[in-house]
């Protein structure tokens, strides 16, 4: 746990260089109490991210979901290796990235009633194949980081 409390004290400090002065980053008690602190250091990382993404108007909400969650599977491929960590979700996160669906992956899990579909996706190559891959999948299409 006190491994925990630091992670979250350094986190909370770059969250402050990386955000605005107004801005309060909040994580959710069932995510820090849900998670690993592999998967915790991916969540945090995703919810920063996300929130500078968010920011610019040049990106949507859906290229901004696709950068950061791509970025949330490399990450979590080197943490699991080094913390020799466990997690159903992002290891199947990771399969999709390293398969080359994220953007499939994105639009059909996370935010596919937000408008018009993207050019070239592969949605009928990647719904068979995640029949195979991500049997069950149970997508995190929010882990419980705001900003305020």
């Amino acid at each position: 746990m006190m491994k925990l409390l630091s992670w979250l004290i350094l986190i909370l400090v770059l969250s402050s260089c990386t955000s605005s002065p107004k801005e309060t980053m909040e994580i959710s008690q069932v995510l820090i109490e849900n998670s690993n602190d592999s998967e915790l250091k991916v969540w945090i990382m995703y919810g920063l991210k996300l929130n500078e993404c968010r920011k610019s108007p040049i990106y949507s909400e859906y290229d901004c979901q696709v950068g950061v969650r791509e970025e949330a599977a490399r990450y979590w491929g080197k943490l699991k290796v080094l913390d020799n960590a466990q997690s159903k979700y992002l290891s199947e996160l990771e399969k999709v990235y390293l398969a080359g669906y994220i953007r499939e992956y994105v639009w059909v899990y996370i935010i596919q009633k937000l408008g018009q579909s993207p050019e070239n996706l592969r949605e009928a190559v990647f719904s068979s194949w995640a029949q195979t891959n991500i049997p069950k999948h149970e997508p995190v299409v929010d882990p419980g980081i705001r900003f305020k």
